[in-house]
């Protein structure tokens, strides 16, 4: 499941992909260090690197971006107003499992995104598998693309969105406990893994997934947590 250059995926109206739209173009590659965010610098002057300058993850939070690893992030909808905070962070894809469709493209202008998928999800009862799968398939096909930073959101940024992180990390071997610390360390209102949303059975369904497409993990780093500000 590597990433497909200049091919579009859209598949609408079957259980187990019904409302994806994800599409992929080869990235122009731009050696970053690992563990640092990009952001508008906000005082005006050339940005001699190629890339806009490293901000503190504070900014981050303060744009609702929250950070679970160094490639994964969550947070509320991506609506007209967020896009350019979102590319400025670095953003590369973007995964909705809110009820709404995005408003976020696909392209190369300075608001688009290599990859947008939307796969809904409902928060108020269990977890419907196959589309949970879809949500968790598109992330992951996201998230070993080169340099891919995924940002995963439903509306409000706290149950359905973190929960898809919760259990894509479980997907990739992290323990339950460690997955949930992970998601909510850089975002205490997040609800990970509520209940009446994921049982047993649903997380012993999600680990078999992951042992079966995911791992080993092609782009290991992108799991490590993200570092605390010092």
């Amino acid at each position: 499941m590597g990433p497909v250059a200049n091919q579009t995926f859209s598949i609408v109206g079957g259980p187990l992909l019904a409302g994806r739209e994800q599409a992929r173009h080869p990235p122009a590659r731009v050696d970053r260090p690992t563990n640092m965010i990009f952001l508008t610098d906000l005082d005006p002057g050339p940005h001699e690197l190629g890339f806009v300058m490293a901000r503190p993850f504070a900014s981050l939070v303060s744009r609702r971006i929250h950070p679970v690893t160094n490639a994964l992030f969550v947070g509320p909808y991506a609506d007209d107003s967020r896009l350019a905070d979102l590319r400025d962070a670095g953003i590369t894809h973007l995964v909705n499992v809110g009820g709404s469709p995005g408003v976020a493209q696909i392209g190369s202008g300075p608001l688009d995104f290599r990859g947008v998928a939307w796969h809904p999800l409902a928060d108020h009862g269990r977890l419907h598998e196959a589309n949970l799968f879809a949500a968790l398939e598109a992330v992951h096909e996201a998230l070993i693309e080169p340099d891919a930073r995924v940002y995963i959101h439903c509306v409000a940024g706290q149950m359905r969105g973190p929960t898809v992180t919760w259990l894509y990390l479980v997907a990739c071997g992290v323990s339950p406990d460690q997955a949930r610390r992970l998601v909510r360390a850089h975002h205490p209102n997040a609800q990970p893994g509520p209940p009446h949303m994921v049982d047993e059975g649903l997380l012993a369904a999600v680990r078999i997934l992951g042992n079966a497409r995911f791992l080993p993990h092609p782009r290991p780093e992108a799991l490590d947590a993200f570092p605390d500000e010092t």
